[in-house]
């Protein structure tokens, strides 16, 4: 179909090994990798579009595929230094910050750029807090995730 596919992720090996299983089963596919990039950190949000940008040569973005997947399980509770707690800062805020900060790419590519944002359907079992503020702070098994798919 004509396009170039870029991966990221928060580990150089593991972009990597997304490229070479991707071009692996779809030979001449153009999969290429973008720089790491860490969505818990807005410093390496900024520093990830900044360098993509530089990659891109001053082409247009067409699409922009956010698929943030942090979730509960297996993790323990943890927080950024601004008090938010992980799942909705890689999950929601992350994002954000990401197609804030790529959204001049995306307007070079016209009316016909597209944003996904790619979620759950456990959007269906939670319902907003009464205290928005605890959307982004409170960390409980399974509601912060749900949450998060608002």
């Amino acid at each position: 179909l004509g396009a170039s596919v870029f991966i990221t992720d928060m580990r150089a090996a593991d972009i990597a090994a997304a490229v070479a299983a991707i071009s692996a089963v779809v030979p001449g596919a153009a999969v290429m990798a973008a720089p790491p990039m860490d969505l818990a950190s807005f410093p390496s949000v900024a520093a990830f579009a900044s360098a993509f940008a530089d990659q891109l040569r001053g082409q247009p973005l067409h699409v922009l595929v956010n698929n943030a997947g942090a979730n509960f399980m297996g993790v323990d509770p943890w927080h950024t230094a601004a008090g938010v707690a992980g799942i909705p800062q890689v999950n929601v805020l992350g994002p954000f910050a990401l197609t804030q900060q790529l959204r001049p790419l995306l307007q070079a590519a016209g009316p016909k750029a597209r944003l996904v944002a790619v979620a759950s359907v456990m959007h269906r079992k939670t319902s907003m807090p009464e205290d928005l503020g605890s959307f982004f702070t409170d960390w409980w098994v399974g509601g912060s995730y749900r949450n998060c798919k608002l």
